[in-house]
This record gives structure tokens, sequence and C-alpha cells, in this order.
């Protein structure tokens, strides 16, 4: 009968713990292949050095075209704005990935080496911060490193 009793207020408690929620499906990220600007803005700078002239612009924006792999690569369309290479993949609450080169926009270039993460925004494309160490951004008027960089990749 202890046995019997001992069941009976186990399966009991077992079942009185309420409802528990249900778990959240993985937000669908839809980024179809196709050709996207990059942009990456850095923010709480730090110059480093000057050469008699304005800090850098410490903004990058180029055109990427972006094809699927294990989840996406990103790859610059022009040579000549320098090396870029991103690896983006899916995870529970959006992406991760790696960026790495050496990119130049309107006087600036940013040397990049990072981890980053982002999520979808409501008007598409991915958007997110780079992670890690600063990025370094040099101009002719000298470079800046930034600790904090935002990133959005739209169409």
């Amino acid at each position: 009968m202890t046995r019997r009793w001992l069941l009976v207020v186990i399966t009991l408690a077992a079942g009185c713990g309420g409802d528990s929620p249900a778990p959240q499906p993985s937000p669908t990220i839809n980024l179809p292949a196709g050709r996207y600007t990059f942009s990456l803005v850095g923010s709480s700078c730090i110059m480093l050095s000057m050469n008699g002239g304005i800090a850098p612009p410490a903004v990058i924006r180029v055109a990427v075209d972006v094809a699927p792999a294990s989840d996406w690569r990103v790859r610059l369309t022009d040579p000549a704005a320098g090396t870029l290479d991103v690896t983006l993949t899916r995870t529970s609450g959006g992406v991760n990935g790696t960026i790495t080169g050496s990119v130049s926009f309107a006087g600036a270039t940013a040397t990049l080496n990072h981890s980053l993460n982002g999520t979808q925004p409501p008007s598409g494309g991915l958007a997110g911060f780079v992670a890690g160490n600063p990025v370094t951004y040099t101009g002719s008027g000298g470079s800046a490193v930034c600790s904090q960089n935002a990133w959005e990749l739209h169409q």
C-alpha cells in the first residue's frame, strides 16, 4: 500500500506543475541570394594618430553579393574596394558569423578579423553588431579604433 501511495503522490506532483510554456520556434531568416549593400558604422572611437587631417570616417558602405553556402557567404562585388569575407550561420535567435578583410569606402579603410551576430529586422536584410576586439579605421587624416560597431546587410 505504501508503494502505491508513494507512486500516486509522485504522479500527482509531476502533473501539478502547471503548463510549461511551449518552445518558441526559431526565427525564420529570409535572405535570398543577390546584390546587397553592406554597411559598417563605428562609434565610441579613439583617435590613434593624426596626420594633420580630420579623423577618418568610421563608416563603410559597399556593394556585396550574397550566396547560399553553409548558410550564407558575402563577398564584395568590386575588388577595388578591398577584400571582404563574411560567413553567416543561422542560430536559434538570428545569425552568427565571421568577418575578415580590409575594405575601403569614402577615404576610410576598416581592417576586420572579427565575429559578428545579428537578427533580421522587419524591413528585411540583416543587422547586428561586431563582437570581440575593436575595429580599426584608417584614412589620410589618421587612424581610429572604435569599440562599438554595428553592421547591416540590406537590398
